[in-house]
C-alpha cells in the first residue's frame, strides 16, 4: 500500500510540474498568471512592457515609454491565454515553458512575447 501511495504521488508530481519545452493546460495557466505581475517582451517590436493578471479577470498593462497603464479582460480559453484588448482584438496565445522562469507566448506556431520575472502582487517596477 505504502508502495502504491508513493508511486501515485510521483507520477502526480511530475504530471503537474511543467517542464522546458512544454506547453502550458489551462489549469497551469491560471496558476501562473493570477494575481501576477510579470515582463513582457514584445518580440515583433523588441518592447519590453509589464502586465498584470487579476484574479477577477483584469489584465493590465504597463508601458514604461509613456508612463501610461491599459487596461482589459484576460481569460483561459481552450489551454490559451487570451486578452480583449482595446486596439487589437482577442488575441490568444498558447504557453509554452522554455526554462528558468521564461515562458513564451506563441499564436499559430509563432513566437509573439517572452513573458518573464513572474512576481506575486500587482508591482510595476517603474523606472
Amino acid at each position: 500500500m505504502i508502495k502504491r501511495t508513493i508511486l501515485v504521488l510521483t507520477a502526480f508530481l511530475f504530471t503537474s510540474t511543467v517542464i522546458a519545452d512544454e506547453f502550458l493546460n489551462t489549469e497551469q495557466i491560471k496558476a501562473l498568471f493570477t494575481n501576477q505581475s510579470f515582463d513582457i517582451n514584445v518580440v515583433a517590436r523588441d518592447m519590453n512592457l509589464q502586465g498584470y493578471d487579476s484574479a477577477d479577470g483584469v489584465h493590465l498593462v504597463y508601458v514604461p515609454a509613456t508612463g501610461k497603464t491599459a487596461e482589459s479582460k484576460w481569460w483561459v480559453e481552450d489551454n490559451k491565454h487570451c486578452v480583449d484588448h482595446p486596439k487589437y482584438g482577442v488575441k490568444c496565445k498558447s504557453i509554452k515553458s522554455v526554462g528558468n522562469g521564461v515562458y513564451h507566448g506563441i499564436i499559430d506556431g509563432k513566437l509573439t512575447q517572452k513573458l518573464s520575472n513572474f512576481r506575486a502582487g500587482k508591482s510595476f517596477n517603474k523606472k
